[in-house]
């Protein structure tokens, strides 16, 4: 799953993605974490894709978990203010 950070315009990078699989779409169980690396404080207008390798399994369903970085940090000209999140395509490759 693909991100955004531009922190001038008050989009950073999700603290944490968690995929989870489904057969049912009922019961889910967690396939894969993604955490992020790039820090909060980072200047320049960054994308990154939040992978995982799952292990063989079968599943219908995807369902995507995505903790937001909550407030803007000490520093930036909005601090304490909430942040966005950008998402882009979720891909998914057998």
């Amino acid at each position: 799953m693909g991100f955004l950070q531009d922190a001038g315009a008050w989009i950073l990078m999700p603290r944490e993605v968690v995929f989870l699989t489904s057969e049912d779409g009922v019961a889910y169980r967690e396939a894969g974490r993604a955490r992020n690396t790039v820090p909060a404080t980072e200047g320049a207008v960054v994308t990154r894709d939040f992978t995982v390798d799952l292990p063989p399994l079968r599943a219908r369903y995807l369902r995507v978990h995505v903790t937001s970085a909550g407030p803007l940090p000490a520093g930036h000209a909005s601090a304490g203010e909430a942040s966005w999140f950008f998402a882009d395509e979720i891909v998914v490759e057998p």
